[in-house]
């Protein structure tokens, strides 16, 4: 507050001052601190939503392995619809696609894996839900709409599983050329520890 000759007139200048802009800095203050706050609520619900989610997705496993399918089948649609912004709800969708799979519901399945393809928000099971995705394309007669599943870069960690499927797409489609192009590129993503020998037989099968 320099340019004041006395204590007076900084103290008319500061009131001045508040007077033209201290609503707004208030104003400013009760938004941040409620945006503090908010947050921290926020973050709770986020813990509390991923905690009753976690919960709900372990039940779903228990009837998986139980075989209580009508069960998996109604948890797994609430856990979608309730607690979707969670990756419990990308992996429920998995189950129940392959639950559906399972009892020959294929376009159940296909519709369960798009939607957990297009909103998981973590890669590999994005990835995972491409692969089984084009599997079930593939048995549903639909190989060439599942290898455009697979244009543009691919995660190189699931190099060899995508060019697995790509291979059986085009055995599907009668083109043997381009599958054993894709089983050769699989093979070859393999690391030493992976086992081989079913890739090596669909690769033997379609001859030299």
């Amino acid at each position: 507050m320099s340019g004041y000759e006395t204590e007076e007139q900084q103290i008319d200048a500061i009131k001045s001052w508040w007077k033209d802009y201290g609503t707004k800095i208030v104003f400013a203050v009760v938004i941040g601190v409620g945006g503090l706050v908010g947050g921290k609520a926020w973050l709770n619900y986020q813990e509390t939503n991923r905690t009753s989610a976690s919960a709900e997705y372990q039940q779903l496993t228990e009837e998986l392995k139980a075989g209580q399918f009508d069960s998996v089948t109604v948890r797994a649609e609430h856990i979608i619809s309730t607690f979707s912004n969670t990756a419990y709800a990308s992996l429920a969708a998995l189950s129940l696609a392959k639950v559906k799979m399972e009892s020959g519901e294929i376009a159940a399945a296909r519709s369960k894996l798009q939607w957990a393809m297009e909103n998981a928000k973590q890669e590999d099971i994005k990835q995972v839900a491409r692969l089984r995705l084009a599997r079930a394309m593939i048995a549903d007669g639909q190989a060439t709409a599942a290898l455009a599943l697979f244009e543009g870069a691919q995660k190189k960690s699931y190099s060899a599983l995508s060019n697995e499927v790509k291979g059986d797409a085009y055995v599907a489609n009668g083109q043997h050329d381009q599958a054993r192009s894709a089983y050769t590129a699989a093979i070859e993503a393999l690391t030493d520890r992976d086992d081989r020998r079913i890739l090596q037989m669909k690769l033997d099968d379609l001859g030299s």
